[in-house]
């Protein structure tokens, strides 16, 4: 607004107050800052875009704030969940987070309706995302190592865990059925399951009345029965419901096998073939490595078979 030189953020406040009669900011990065704390962790961010990372699941966080209402709701202590839902068995750290939880997952009243599929969300928020996800088909972020396009930072965090991390790093294991998954975020999905399955609740689809027992289950059921999205082939024109049996339909053009057995040399066009052959020709090994980690894991936790500690 003006140029006048001011000692600290409080003159600067108090400037705002009395000279342009508003609530005082700092402006930077398109954004205005009208709290101390908040613009020094946005500094601290120009410094080390890492100093709000989560070391758990490695999201990117923008302030204290944010970073500490991420550990409340995605990673807290189990000492902490004081708050109990009354309508399914999950606990909670917060109020606020046990609120919201009851008016997202226990509450009919969608009030914030999409305009292009009619579906009816919560909130404001939540709709620009799944309008941003659904029916924009924008963009934000691009893999610098395989040049794949990924629609949210987070997706291209997770991608870049996911696909080009060569650190060695150990799988983790659900509390509840001891599966043994990829990582912390393959968990967090798993138990997902578990906790439908643990409410009892049947999810119904709004379109055909089919009932699923998990909300996995149904999103499939959605997407391939009642979704007019297709995927068309470039070579032949023919279509399908989702992009992995387009991708499997190429290869039958191009020759190219996607897959390959973990446990023998032999590759696949189809990855339901690849687990049929697992199954049925390596049935032992599959079953061991569904119930117990894999080599990398036991060798970082230190974890011994169990006729080792037998022995």
């Amino acid at each position: 607004m003006c140029s006048v030189p001011l000692k600290d953020f409080s003159d600067l406040k108090k400037h705002f107050r009395q000279i342009h009669q508003c609530v005082g900011y700092v402006p930077c990065c398109n954004n205005r800052y009208n709290k101390r704390t908040l613009y020094v962790d946005h500094l601290r961010l120009h410094k080390d875009p890492d100093f709000f990372k989560c070391t758990i699941c490695n999201k990117q966080l923008a302030s204290r704030n944010n970073y500490q209402n991420h550990m409340d709701a995605i990673h807290p202590d189990a000492e902490s969940l004081l708050y109990p839902c009354k309508l399914c068995p999950r606990k909670f750290a917060k109020q606020y987070i046990l609120d919201y939880h009851v008016k997202s997952s226990h509450t009919r009243t969608r009030n914030f309706i999409c305009k292009i599929c009619n579906k009816g969300f919560i909130n404001s928020a939540v709709l620009k995302q799944h309008e941003k996800a659904v029916h924009l088909n924008t963009y934000d972020s691009v893999c610098e190592v395989c040049g794949k396009c990924l629609k949210t930072a987070q997706n291209l965090l997770s991608h870049m865990e996911a696909i080009h991390n060569s650190e060695p790093r150990p799988e983790e294991q659900c509390k509840i059925c001891l599966k043994w998954l990829k990582n912390a975020r393959c968990v967090r999905k798993h138990m997902i399951l578990h906790r439908d399955q643990a409410s009892g609740l049947e999810f119904k689809c709004p379109q055909c009345g089919m009932e699923k027992s998990t909300r996995h289950a149904l999103s499939a059921h959605i997407r391939y029965h009642h979704s007019d999205k297709v995927f068309t082939c470039t070579m032949c024109t023919k279509e399908f419901k989702n992009p992995r049996s387009l991708k499997e339909h190429e290869s039958s053009h191009t020759g190219t096998h996607l897959y390959t057995c973990c446990f023998c040399p032999k590759t696949f066009r189809s990855h339901g073939n690849m687990h049929k052959h697992k199954v049925n020709n390596h049935s032992n090994e599959w079953v061991r490595s569904r119930t117990q980690p894999n080599e990398i894991t036991k060798t970082l936790l230190n974890i011994m078979e169990p006729n080792e500690e037998q022995s």
